[in-house]
């Protein structure tokens, strides 16, 4: 299943910019310089001041616990102390490049009435449970949320409601309109024609039991019983699985990309599938899930034409990249930043 963003279309916005490489040079003067005003930022939980704005040590491990690390099986405790650090590093970094676009929003006046915020919330559960979330209401969700990052409907709420600012922000007043001439298109395809193929698709059983469920840990002991058993797979659909697609054995067909909007390790598993074949039970943020590979269509080479549209959005989302990495040099190189935890340096590198 799916990370829940509430917004989905902010929040794969704020995904792709955690991702921006981080401008240098940034100014860091303006605030006290003297050892102990420093020492009394740590003392008092600030990690960093953003222009003034500071954000705390408890602010920094709610993120952290909302943005788990994703630790590979083989690491070495070294190692995961390391990668641990450099979360941690990255995870600061965003908090404070959230309230470098935040604080232009305020200048920008960008606002978002509860009436929109609810209506991007409803949209946004109608698309998960279309996934096979099978969450009743949003009431529902942010139970979930808080059991599993300890953030209150109120703090999520309000989360959402800036994700949603920012998405506004760069929509309105940072993407330019560009138009992508025919032969540029042609010149694309030309040089990356391997690359363009309908997209492979795989046809699936699946099981979902949120984490929600107050009797998840016994339904798993059954359920791995029941496949240690080879209890065929459309029984335990019906035997495990609560969510829309029950009356269809759990039936699902998924392309490539929307493959790629799943968590990991569900891709990797998905694709490790044979035909015929059932993944092991796999955990994520919200429940636990099971795939039965019916088939796997691998797409055929695509034409110039089949294949325009495609190349068109991915000439406008690079073109788009380098319009949020300009604005993000932008906003560091105004800002005033102060680190109480690390050296900037420090929290900069990877």
């Amino acid at each position: 299943m799916q990370t829940v963003p509430i917004v989905a279309f902010a929040v794969l916005l704020v995904l792709a910019l955690s991702h921006i490489e981080q401008a240098s040079g940034q100014n860091t003067g303006g605030d006290d310089p003297r050892p102990e005003a420093a020492g009394r930022r740590v003392a008092a939980g600030i990690v960093a001041t953003v222009d003034g704005t500071s954000i705390t040590s408890q602010e920094l491990e709610k993120e952290l616990l909302r943005r788990p690390l994703e630790i590979p099986p083989t690491i070495g405790p070294r190692s995961l102390e390391e990668e641990r650090a450099k979360h941690r590093k990255r995870v600061l970094e965003d908090l404070i490049f959230q309230k470098l676009q935040l604080a232009r929003c305020d200048k920008l006046e960008i606002k978002v009435s509860e009436a929109e915020l609810n209506a991007a919330l409803q949209d946004h559960l109608a698309a998960l449970n279309e996934d096979g979330a099978n969450i009743g209401s949003l009431e529902e969700f942010f139970r979930m949320v808080e059991d599993q990052t300890t953030e209150s409907e109120a703090e999520a709420r309000e989360r959402f409601r800036q994700e949603l600012r920012v998405y506004r922000l760069y929509r309105d007043h940072v993407y330019r309109l560009e138009f992508i001439a025919p032969r540029q298109l042609r010149a694309y395809y030309d040089a990356h024609r391997d690359e363009f193929s309908e997209e492979t698709t795989y046809t699936l059983r699946r099981i979902y039991i949120p984490n929600s469920n107050p009797d998840l840990g016994r339904i798993l002991e059954q359920l791995k019983n029941d496949m240690a058993a080879g209890v065929e797979f459309t029984e335990l659909v019906q035997r495990y699985y609560d969510g829309p697609r029950r009356d269809e054995g759990g039936l699902i067909v998924l392309t490539d990309t929307q493959l790629r909007d799943y968590q990991e390790p569900v891709p990797r598993v998905v694709r490790a599938l044979e035909p015929g074949s059932t993944s092991e039970i796999v955990a994520d943020e919200f429940g636990v899930i099971v795939f039965h590979l019916i088939d796997r269509k691998v797409g055929e080479p695509q034409s110039f034409e089949e294949a325009q549209e495609h190349i068109n959005q991915l000439i406008l989302d690079e073109r788009r990249e380098a319009q949020r990495k300009r604005f993000a040099e932008e906003l560091r190189a105004k800002a005033e930043i102060k680190y109480y935890e690390e050296e900037p340096s420090a929290a900069r590198s990877d």
